[in-house]
């Protein structure tokens, strides 16, 4: 069986550059998964193995001391019954066996109170930063809290002949344009945001239609109307060919209002469509609008190889976006792509969760599925994956939409490799809590 953190085992000096660099980037990103999911689960020896014994870095208290402090700090999880650690917006910059990680996070806490009523405590604005150290073989946590790098590099100025090797580096270095083009607006850092469009862009935002950088500038600066931003992406779909690229992504983006820039949240859920060039060697936004990418297809172009170092990164991607296929064709009310996301021996297990999901979905104008962490494990044509996700409301006639932390949910997959497409199954759908009239969004009391 093969996950993400039993990738294939070989010599970093023996494989090629790009290659080593796309495995040591999705074993760095497992990482953060196997913390998150073994946090929420209260599997604190696996948490533990993400550790160095000696890590270092700050915590709530000041310096860390050791491991062993760090889990004891981390046990106090368990005042709560219900836990959600939602990861996205990754960067990951990887140098020899030197690496260091950032991530967005939201944070989802449930607990009863003795009165019977349900406390909940849901930031949405967390960051986590992470050194990391390959030690004997298997990347670690050296340092927490640690300076922020964000990826400074990437996967950008690394060569290949392979196109299948190609075709994951562009999308790594889309995945990683996205995330800085949120982290140039979080940050109001619009030198970062300017460098992410390419020259003769469209950008449209609602009813805004811009072509030049700086009435965009201007128009996107209206963040600073808030104490602080989170643009929180997820559920991407890339489609390269050459030069260009489509993407589609949802967003849920949380804003923090004076005074105080804590109590008062207004959550929206966004999605965003995009066509890329490859504009003097970087991947740019050449056009952002709701008809800037194709509608997304049942059976797009993927590349294929031999190497058993590339099928791997190649399956998981194919996965990925069959899961990111189906949240999105669940956004769009489309049916039929929805259907095609199954394999065919799925047959009444689809039906019945389709007549399920249009149930669900019927009383509402719009919605937002955002997919966030994944666990991938592949056994040759048959594979798993759990997902975490949150879905976002809103009514027609509404401009409100719900809280995300009321569309928390837990996705677990069965796949299957079907006339070469990797497909669904079987899928289970899971919510770790919904909201009710006794839940209380404030911090947890002290002492």
């Amino acid at each position: 069986m093969l996950d993400g953190g039993d990738l294939p085992v070989m010599s970093p000096h023996a494989r090629e550059p790009a290659v080593q660099l796309l495995l040591d980037r999705s074993e760095v990103h497992d990482v953060l998964m196997r913390y998150s999911f073994a946090l929420d689960r209260r599997e604190f020896d696996e948490l533990a193995a993400c550790f160095v014994p000696d890590v270092g870095g700050e915590w709530t208290f000041g310096p860390i001391p050791d491991r062993d402090a760090l889990l004891d700090y981390i046990r106090g999880v368990a005042r709560f019954h219900t836990t959600m650690h939602f990861m996205g917006n990754e960067f990951i910059e990887v140098s020899g066996d030197h690496a260091s990680l950032q991530a967005y996070a939201m944070l989802l806490h449930r607990a009863t109170r003795r009165d019977g009523s349900t406390f909940e405590y849901n930031p949405s604005d967390r960051l986590y930063s992470e050194r990391l150290e390959r030690r004997e073989g298997q990347w670690v946590i050296v340092e927490r809290k640690a300076e922020p790098q964000w990826a400074p590099t990437g996967v950008s100025g690394v060569e290949t002949s392979d196109p299948a090797v190609q075709w994951l580096l562009d999308r790594a270095e889309i995945h990683d344009l996205m995330a800085s083009y949120a982290l140039g607006v979080d940050q109001r850092d619009y030198a970062r945001v300017r460098a992410c469009f390419a020259p003769g862009f469209r950008a449209v935002y609602g009813d805004h239609e811009f072509r030049e950088l700086e009435p965009l500038i201007e128009y996107i600066s209206g963040v600073e109307h808030f104490v602080s931003t989170t643009h929180f992406m997820g559920s991407q779909l890339i489609e390269v060919a050459g030069d260009e690229a489509g993407m589609r992504s949802a967003a849920i983006i949380s804003q923090r209002d004076p005074p105080d820039g804590e109590t008062e949240w207004a959550i929206a859920g966004r999605r965003y469509t995009d066509r890329l060039v490859r504009h003097e060697g970087r991947w740019r936004f050449a056009e952002r609008a709701p008809d800037a990418a194709t509608v997304p297809s049942a059976n797009p172009l993927r590349p294929t190889s031999d190497d058993p170092d590339v099928r791997p990164l190649i399956d998981r991607a194919e996965i990925e976006d069959v899961i990111a296929t189906f949240a999105i064709a669940l956004d769009r009310r489309d049916w039929d792509l929805v259907r095609s996301c199954f394999a065919p021996a799925a047959g009444e297990h689809a039906e019945s969760l389709i007549a399920t999901l249009r149930g669900e979905l019927e009383p509402w104008r719009r919605s937002t599925h955002l997919l966030g962490n994944q666990r991938v494990e592949v056994d040759g044509d048959r594979a798993s994956a759990e997902t975490y996700a949150l879905v976002n409301y809103q009514r027609a006639g509404e401009r409100a939409a719900t809280h995300w932390s009321e569309g928390a949910r837990r996705y677990r997959d069965d796949l299957v490799r079907s006339e070469g497409r990797w497909r669904i199954a079987r899928r289970r759908v899971a919510g770790p809590y919904y909201r009710d009239p006794a839940v209380y969004n404030q911090p947890p009391p002290t002492g």
